[in-house]
């Protein structure tokens, strides 16, 4: 498997990374700087590529995460993908 932090980019204006920030139910939040995720609804885990090619695992299932919120690039890399669709 290739590392999404080192792939080639589909879209000329695709950014580099996108943020992620969790929120849990404790009241901590932690801020991640992502090169791609993906989501298991059947475990109900994250798996978040870091930019510096690192893997976490977010569990979503376990009542720990209030919520979470991706930042503007990522919403730049959803408008991307719709208008090549």
């Amino acid at each position: 498997m290739v590392s999404p932090v080192i792939m080639a980019k589909e879209h000329k204006d695709l950014p580099d990374s996108y943020g992620l920030k969790v929120f849990y139910i404790d009241g901590k939040t932690e801020e991640l700087e992502l090169a791609s995720h993906a989501y298991d609804s059947s475990t109900g885990v994250m798996e978040a590529w870091l930019t510096d090619n690192v893997v976490t695992w977010i569990p979503f299932k376990t009542g720990t995460v209030k919520r979470f919120e991706f930042d503007k690039r990522f919403t730049k890399i959803l408008e991307i993908k719709n208008e090549t669709k």
